[in-house]
């Protein structure tokens, strides 16, 4: 996952241009959704563990506009 994550943030500094303080955000957040919901694959990712994650989001008092 950690390879995969990191060839996505390189993807988003390289090709789209993203802000250093975006990149360190996303960086958080994808580490936090991974041990969150303790998945160690993509084919993992469904979208209830991805709803779970946000509920969980929510309970942390993160703003709707940061969860997506």
């Amino acid at each position: 996952m950690d390879q995969l994550k990191n060839k996505y943030i390189t993807y988003l500094e390289i090709t789209k241009g993203r802000s250093k303080s975006t990149l360190t955000n996303y960086t958080h957040f994808l580490d936090t959704f991974i041990e969150i919901v303790k998945i160690d694959s993509p084919s993992e990712i469904t979208e209830d563990t991805v709803q779970d994650f946000r509920v969980w989001l929510n309970k942390q008092g993160i703003k709707p506009n940061t969860q997506n």
